[in-house]
């Protein structure tokens, strides 16, 4: 058996859609066509349990990561395809991607047309949070921040 001598210094402190504590994460269908990746934020979709990318002021909750979901090696490019079951996080903490600078404690918002988070007051073509939080600072605009989901 041989020994490990070198070691990844760059590991990922987290993964789009990694959820830290869901006290409340429902299974949804995914209905968008062409699908939707962990980290977003969506809405209810027509059918029973349904839900689609970010919509107009109906946001539900964020999109987790399912393991089952992961290849062999984790890329982080995983996607939920249109009609496959997705756990979508309506209370709890989960690592999504934020598009603005922010510090802890920031509101959050999210863009109507792709479920993409970020912080401040909303404007036009986003909704705001209401309720969520940042409790983590994002230095760089699309690096991931701990939000705090709550409906």
């Amino acid at each position: 058996m041989s020994i490990q001598t070198t070691y990844d210094t760059s590991l990922a402190v987290a993964v789009d859609g990694l959820i830290v504590a869901g006290n409340d994460v429902e299974t949804m269908i995914v209905e968008t066509v062409g699908g939707i990746a962990p980290g977003k934020v969506v809405s209810r979709g027509t059918g029973d349990h349904g839900c689609v990318i970010g919509g107009d002021g109906t946001g539900v909750g964020v999109v987790g990561r399912d393991l089952s979901k992961e290849g062999a090696v984790t890329t982080n490019e995983l996607s939920y395809a249109r009609y496959d079951d997705c756990p979508v996080i309506r209370d709890g903490y989960v690592w999504a991607p934020v598009s603005d600078i922010a510090s802890r404690g920031s509101a959050l918002n999210y863009v109507d047309t792709t479920g993409v988070i970020g912080a401040g007051a909303a404007e036009a073509g986003e909704t705001d949070l209401a309720g969520w939080t940042l409790e983590t600072d994002v230095a760089a605009g699309g690096d991931l921040g701990l939000i705090r989901v709550k409906n």
